[in-house]
């Protein structure tokens, strides 16, 4: 979904219906959440959100200035 929730914000949600996962037993070496997507996302004063757990499946929303 792309949406624009304030005048000056756009945003992009994400959902599956997959498998999930633990975020926090992702490894620190693993670059494609936190550099892909976190890093890049801070570098254009963005935030990237992520929701999952194991069976629950996972939302990744992503929010920067227009």
């Amino acid at each position: 979904m792309l949406d624009s929730p304030s005048q000056s914000e756009i945003e992009i949600t994400v959902r599956d219906n997959g498998v999930g996962f633990r975020l926090d037993r992702v490894p620190k070496a693993r670059i494609g959440l936190r550099t892909s997507v976190i890093a890049r996302m801070q570098a254009i004063g963005g935030v990237a959100e992520i929701k999952t757990a194991p069976g629950q499946g996972t939302e990744i929303k992503l929010r920067w200035p227009k």
